[in-house]
């Protein structure tokens, strides 16, 4: 279940898209703090935050037959993401 409680399409990804990506950098933030709190750690060299890019998600359900999905959320977990390094 995503954030307003229902099972996910990809149309209401689309949507959704711009509440992934705010999600995906808060943690960048969370994580910045916590590594900043530590003195003793470098701080990351780089930082990003990400959506799962429409083009490769609608390419991904095609080729795993789930195009007209309506739980999208249970089969692709990389719908947003961040890394730090």
């Amino acid at each position: 279940y995503y954030s307003s409680g229902k099972i996910m399409t990809l149309d209401e990804y689309l949507r959704e898209r711009a509440t992934y990506a705010e999600f995906a950098a808060s943690i960048v933030r969370i994580i910045e703090a916590g590594l900043g709190a530590r003195p003793d750690v470098a701080g990351p060299l780089t930082k990003q935050s990400r959506t799962k890019d429409p083009v490769s998600l609608r390419s991904k359900l095609i080729d795993r037959g789930l195009l007209d999905s309506d739980s999208i959320e249970t089969e692709i977990k990389d719908l947003a993401g961040c890394r730090l390094i």
